[in-house]
C-alpha cells in the first residue's frame, strides 16, 4: 500500500501547484487590466507635455522677434522685451519639465505594479517545476509509469508552464518599454537647453515623441499578453482540473487500500493499528497528504486546506460570489 500512499501524496502536491498556477494567471489578468488603465493616464500626461510645447513655442517666437529688433535697432526697450521673452521661454520650459517629472513618477509606479505580477508568475513557475519533479518521481513507480494519468498530468503541467512563461515574458517586455519611457522623461526633466533657434520647443516635442512611442509599445505588449491569458483561460482551467481529478482518484485508491489492509489484519487477528499505518509515506514532504479523508490534507506549515474546486467555476461566478469564494480559499488554501 506504500505506492498508493505515495501516488496520492504526490498527485496532491501536483494538483495544488496546478491550481495555484491557474489562479495566478487569473489574478495576473486582472492586474494587467488595471495596468492598462494606468498606462492610459500616462498618455493623458503626455498630452499635457505636448500642449506645453505650444506655450514654449509662442514665447520663443516673441524672443526671436524682439531679439532681431534689438540687434537691429539697439533700442533699450527692445532689449528689455527680448530679455523678458527669454525669461518666459525658460519659465514655460520649466513647467514642461515638471510635467515630465510627474509622468516619470507615474510610469515608475506602473513598473513596480507589473514587477509584482512578474514575481507572482516566477513563484508559480517554481511550483510547476516542483510539480514536474513529483511527476518524474511517480514515473519511477511501475503501476504509474506510462499510464494515461501520467501522460495527462505531464501535458497539463507543460501547458500551464508555457502559459505562465508567456505571461511572464510579456510582462518583462512591457516593463522594459516603460523603463525606456521613464528614462526619456527623466532626461528631459533634468536637461538644460540653450536659448534660441526654437531649441526648447523642439526638445519638448522630441521628448514627448520618444516617451509616447515607448508607452504605446508597452501598452500594445500588455494588451497582447492579457488577450493571450484571457483566450487560454478555459484550457488553463481544464489543465488544473485534470490535476485535481487525478488526486481525487488516487486518494480514493489509497483509502480503499487502507480499508482492505485493515480488514485483512482484523480477519487474521493481526494488529489493526499496524495495518492502518502500513501505507505511511517516508517522504516528510508527503506526510500531510497520506491521511484518509474526503478533503486534501493540510499543506505543510499551514492550516487545513479545503478540497480543491473546479478553477473554471471562478470564471463563471458573479463578482460577489468570486469575492466570497476567494476569501474562503485564501483562509484555507493560501500557503
Amino acid at each position: 500500500m506504500a505506492n498508493e500512499a505515495e501516488i496520492a501524496g504526490r498527485t496532491r502536491l501536483i494538483a495544488d501547484a496546478m491550481f495555484q498556477a491557474n489562479r495566478t494567471l487569473r489574478d495576473v489578468l486582472q492586474g494587467l487590466e488595471t495596468a492598462d488603465r494606468t498606462i492610459g493616464t500616462h498618455l493623458t500626461e503626455l498630452q499635457k507635455l505636448s500642449g506645453s510645447a505650444q506655450n514654449v513655442l509662442a514665447a520663443e517666437r516673441q524672443s526671436e522677434w524682439y531679439g532681431q529688433m534689438a540687434r537691429t535697432t539697439r533700442d533699450h526697450d527692445h532689449m528689455e522685451k527680448w530679455n523678458d521673452a527669454d525669461t518666459l521661454v525658460r519659465a514655460e520650459f520649466g513647467r514642461s519639465q515638471v510635467v515630465a517629472g510627474e509622468l516619470s513618477s507615474q510610469i515608475g509606479g506602473g513598473q513596480r505594479a507589473l514587477t509584482e505580477l512578474g514575481d507572482d508568475l516566477d513563484l508559480s513557475q517554481g511550483r510547476l517545476k516542483g510539480a514536474m519533479a513529483h511527476l518524474e518521481a511517480l514515473d519511477r513507480l511501475p503501476e504509474f509509469a506510462g499510464s494515461d494519468q501520467a501522460s495527462g498530468l505531464r501535458a497539463a503541467i507543460e501547458h500551464l508552464q508555457q502559459a505562465t512563461a508567456q505571461a511572464d515574458a510579456g510582462i518583462d517586455s512591457t516593463i522594459g518599454s516603460l523603463d525606456l519611457a521613464r528614462r526619456a522623461a527623466n532626461r528631459f526633466e533634468r536637461g538644460n537647453v540653450q536659448i534660441g533657434e526654437f531649441r526648447h520647443s523642439q526638445a519638448i516635442n522630441s521628448a514627448g515623441e520618444s516617451v509616447a512611442a515607448d508607452v504605446m509599445k508597452a501598452r500594445s505588449t500588455l494588451q497582447s499578453t492579457g488577450t493571450a491569458i484571457y483566450e487560454g483561460r478555459q484550457n488553463a482551467g481544464q489543465a488544473a482540473q485534470f490535476g485535481i481529478d487525478a488526486f481525487n482518484v488516487n486518494q480514493a485508491a489509497q483509502q480503499q487500500a487502507e480499508r482492505a489492509a485493515l480488514e485483512q489484519a482484523a480477519g487474521e487477528g493481526g494488529q489493526v493499528a499496524a495495518g492502518a499505518q502500513s501505507g505511511a509515506a517516508s517522504d516528510p514532504e508527503l506526510a500531510h497528504s497520506m491521511h484518509a479523508g474526503t478533503a486534501p490534507g493540510p499543506a505543510a506549515g499551514t492550516g487545513e486546506a479545503p478540497k480543491p474546486v473546479d478553477p473554471r467555476i471562478d470564471y463563471m461566478m458573479p463578482a460577489k460570489a468570486q469575492e466570497k469564494a476567494g476569501q474562503r480559499n485564501e483562509r484555507g488554501s493560501e500557503r
